[in-house]
């Protein structure tokens, strides 16, 4: 797993295609585009990392880019299954020539936590990547309590904490 200083030891040197964005309050950073997905709207979302290391999205106006985790511009990764996302996700790591181990810094579990707090169709598409089968944390089971595989991995941990034998307890 890469630290943050070690993610930014790579991308520092890292020479092509990164772009000039700014930040709403007019602050210039340095971005490269890794991924861009059309949503079921039909619109384009693209992102990318910051030299720093942090993931951010893209405004429409290809000049902006949002703030720093601010998670809502990646919801319609969501649309997709995990496994095409990552899989894009690595696509677009490879074409930019950066070391593949960079997209395990990707967020996609504070995606995920913020969509499903978030409620309404996002939430849904959150609920199907964890019927999917991905991996559940304690905020994502802060999220999303009714979840039967939350109440299962609930189970299954404080089973664990207490030493409590499943084939014994009642």
């Amino acid at each position: 797993m890469l630290t943050p200083n070690s993610v930014k030891s790579i991308l520092a040197s890292h020479t092509a295609g990164w772009c000039e964005r700014r930040f709403d309050d007019g602050r210039a950073c340095l971005w490269l585009k890794v991924l861009e997905v059309r949503s079921k709207a039909l619109t384009e979302h693209s992102y990318g990392i910051l030299r720093s290391g942090e993931w951010v999205a893209e405004f429409a106006d290809r000049l902006r880019v949002m703030p720093i985790a601010h998670y809502v511009p990646f919801f319609p990764l969501l649309e997709l299954s995990h496994e095409l996302a990552v899989n894009e996700l690595k696509q677009g790591v490879v074409q930019v020539n950066l070391p593949l181990v960079v997209y395990t810094t990707f967020p996609f579990d504070s995606i995920l936590e913020s969509a499903l707090r978030h409620g309404g169709y996002w939430e849904e598409c959150g609920r199907a990547w964890l019927d999917s089968g991905y991996p559940i944390n304690g905020a994502i089971a802060d999220a999303v309590p009714d979840h039967p595989f939350v109440q299962r991995w609930n189970m299954n941990r404080f089973r664990s904490v207490y030493l409590i034998d499943p084939a014994t307890s009642e």
